[in-house]
């Protein structure tokens, strides 16, 4: 009997239901963010330990039920760690080791010892040497081929039930094994083995403010990237290039030198190092979509040449602003322009704001916010930029990278001229969250 009622702390909604339910070996979970994997895993695993001790005849396991949590590193899965501390009753747990990661739930049935743990996959030598009767992979498009081969042996340990639930939005690269994993619960021919996949939308905890919020978010990530986080759709390639072809057929006159009487202006700046080009874009922020007005390349030129045309551009166009790639006061470039009275805004290049800028332009290309010439260095230069898993087999955050061979000074440029661009296509609506917002897409 078990020592508390099920439905008294868990409901599977519909989406959740085959799944947990299913008395199959292996479940492939493809769900989106907020679909409701991390309460269903949780229950999955607190289920299987009560049916199991019902009926588990061999005392000599230790401990008598082992269930295990892996998580990409400890940082990621925290969340997960958080999950089960929230969701798992009080009144079914005997002692909780934090430092540890271990959680010892009550002796039930014929198991006098019942152990929940978690593992990380950063140390894939940790994913050895313990037998699971029950293993729940949390954000499985983040662990590697290597980290779940190490694995494996843990999930055919003799005398364990060898169950494995493993959840996560799909991956970016299309032979990881979980798309692997996830094709063969999808064939009946196989059997022992589930897949599903689920959308937000499929979740109807999630409130129609909550669906705004989510559909906000697309001003900050590319389609495909927003499509597979939040409708767990397969990308279609491993890289996502930069999507320039969606705005060159809106260009027309390129490279107009004089400005429209009563439209503002903003200049892009990318100053060349060493060996790098500099290059000026001007935008015309009157026009819907934003359009690129004047492009100005100098590959190797003596700065004074460079200041000069700078200079010269800024008497043209007279912009609202220069958004130029640097640091600000004390950064000698800088400091020459904003002496010589241009309107220069220093933005830094690097880290997590170069990633930020460089998805922004391709929001803005997606969404067909600017409007750009088909001048040959301009296409090949952003054709050349992708969007790549980094570090050792794909395994780490993507970024946006550049093809060898080819330069990504005009692409930074453009990117500096769109730092004021909203992409918010309707008003703000305040949420009743004080610290948080939402707002409508057309």
């Amino acid at each position: 009997m078990a020592v508390f009622d099920m439905a008294k702390y868990f409901t599977p909604h519909e989406g959740q239901k085959e799944p947990f339910y299913s008395d199959v070996d292996t479940i492939a979970l493809k769900w989106a963010r907020r679909g409701g994997k991390g309460r269903l895993a949780c229950f999955k695993l607190l289920d299987e330990y009560y049916r199991l001790a019902e009926t588990r005849t061999d005392r000599s396991l230790v401990p008598n039920f082992h269930a295990g949590i892996v998580v990409p590193t400890y940082k990621t899965g925290n969340q997960a760690w958080m999950e089960v501390l929230a969701f798992i009753p009080k009144e079914a747990v005997a002692q909780v080791q934090t430092d540890e990661k271990m959680i010892w739930l009550k002796p039930h049935g014929n198991c006098e010892t019942a152990l929940i743990e978690m593992r990380s996959a950063d140390n894939e030598d940790s994913l050895q040497g313990w037998g699971l009767d029950f293993c729940w992979v949390t954000e499985s498009q983040e662990i590697t081929g290597t980290a779940y081969n190490k694995l494996v042996p843990a999930l055919r340990s003799p005398g364990r039930a060898h169950k494995l639930l493993a959840e996560g939005i799909p991956p970016e690269m299309l032979d990881h094994w979980f798309n692997a994993l996830f094709i063969r619960g999808e064939d009946p021919d196989i059997g022992n083995s589930f897949a599903s996949r689920l959308t937000y939308l499929d979740n109807p905890m999630l409130t129609e403010e909550d669906h705004q919020e989510i559909e906000g978010l697309k001003d900050s990530m590319t389609i495909m990237e927003w499509e597979r986080m939040w409708l767990a759709k397969d990308p279609d390639e491993g890289e996502a290039p930069m999507p320039i072809h969606n705005v060159l057929e809106r260009a027309v006159d390129w490279n107009e030198q004089e400005p429209i009487p009563g439209h503002s202006h903003v200049i892009g700046l990318d100053l060349g190092k060493q060996i790098s080009a500099t290059v000026l874009t001007v935008w015309d922020e009157s026009t819907t979509p934003m359009r690129l007005r004047y492009f100005r390349r100098m590959l190797r030129q003596d700065w004074n040449v460079v200041k000069a045309m700078v200079i010269a551009a800024n008497e043209t166009w007279n912009p609202r602003v220069i958004h130029q790639d640097g640091q600000g006061p004390g950064d000698p470039l800088f400091d020459d322009f904003r002496f010589a009275g241009l309107p220069v805004n220093a933005v830094p290049i690097q880290g997590d704001s170069r990633e930020n800028m460089l998805t922004k332009l391709a929001v803005t290309m997606e969404r067909k916010k600017i409007s750009l010439p088909r001048e040959d260095q301009i296409v090949r230069e952003a054709s050349a930029m992708r969007r790549v898993k980094t570090g050792a087999a794909g395994s780490g955050r993507p970024r946006w990278t550049v093809r060898t061979g080819y330069m990504d000074d005009t692409v930074f440029s453009m990117a500096l001229g769109i730092t004021d661009l909203t992409l918010r296509d309707g008003p703000v609506q305040p949420r009743k969250a004080a610290e948080s917002y939402s707002w409508s897409i057309a």
